[in-house]
């Protein structure tokens, strides 16, 4: 077994690992060329018999938090600890590398991994819900018992592709009008703004964290504010978005796994604030695809417990 940086000739490699990955709709072949030239990436696999066997990123999200991602492993060689001996490589080379903290996120349901990464040190800081905008109508509106031919013919859609059948937005516009929310939510649907200053985001952050929420917000790739190389870039392009009061963030990330999707990282304590945050994106942005990301805390209001939830867990260093 050998461990080694990625090389672009290792692509024919990955895609026979990617094709065995969500059916073959795996974001990997995608990203791995931003990986590997990313400066603050580091792609690496394991080579057995002269086959990849297996493959994963470690990305600095700043010079002391490193984020461990996109790890796989070829079905026929699961089970045989290339996995575990190419995250030992990875823990390893981040704390060579003057990380304090490794990080990753894994699903919930996936229990062998996390019994792993605990053997590897790694403990569980936070969990989020993962929840796809076509299931927001057809979950959350279908429980407040919403009846009109539009929501009848959104409430059959099981695939993305159906889901982007209303291409005119006029179903989307009905929903809207039908959907019961209070004078409050309404309220704060209108009160959304931008954030400019990486402070004020931090502001924002730490109210949420006294209020016994999470100090990250969750993107389709990053996790902020650990991801400071990028988190200047998000405040310029002003794909950030908070609420003073209830305190909550919301952040846009463009999708690498959503055809012409995003992933949007909604951070609060507040019930108010997510409802407010699914009107406002439904009002303002009536064809996006996208996953919304949200505290665990809130998705039994909404949605069946366990439903896509993922778990971040981190890796202390010592020196």
């Amino acid at each position: 077994m050998k461990i080694r940086e990625y090389k672009p000739t290792d692509f024919h490699g990955l895609l026979e690992i990617s094709k065995h990955i969500w059916e073959g709709h795996d974001y990997l072949p995608k990203k791995i060329n931003d990986f590997y030239i990313d400066p603050h990436s580091s792609p690496m696999v394991v080579i057995e018999e002269g086959k990849i066997v297996s493959i994963a990123n470690l990305r600095f999200l700043n010079r002391e938090i490193a984020w461990l991602e996109a790890i796989r492993t070829h079905p026929e060689f699961r089970g045989k600890g290339y996995a575990t001996s190419l995250t030992k490589a990875m823990i390893k080379k981040a704390r060579a590398e003057g990380a304090t903290e490794v990080w990753l996120m894994t699903n919930t349901e996936n229990k062998a991994t996390a019994i792993l990464l605990e053997k590897l040190g790694f403990s569980e800081s936070g969990r989020v819900a993962m929840w796809p905008n076509w299931d927001i109508m057809t979950e959350s509106l279908k429980k407040n018992s919403i009846q009109n031919k539009h929501f009848d013919k959104l409430a059959t859609s099981q695939t993305k592709k159906e889901a982007r059948a209303s291409e005119d937005g006029n179903s989307y516009r009905t929903l809207i009008e039908s959907f019961p929310v209070t004078n409050k939510t309404l309220e704060l649907s209108k009160k959304w703004k931008k954030i400019t200053q990486k402070s004020h985001m931090k502001e924002i952050l730490s109210k949420i964290v006294k209020l016994g929420g999470m100090n990250i917000i969750y993107g389709e790739f990053h996790i902020y504010p650990q991801d400071m190389f990028d988190l200047d870039k998000k405040i310029q392009n002003k794909e950030i978005l908070y609420l003073e009061e209830p305190p909550a963030l919301l952040l846009f990330e463009k999708s690498e796994e959503i055809e012409l999707g995003y992933g949007i990282g909604l951070n609060t304590c507040s019930s108010y604030a997510l409802e407010s945050a699914l009107y406002f994106l439904l009002e303002n942005y009536p064809k996006l695809i996208y996953w919304l990301f949200f505290p665990e805390s809130l998705q039994h209001l909404y949605i069946k417990p366990g439903f896509h939830l993922q778990r971040f867990m981190c890796k202390k260093l010592n020196s």
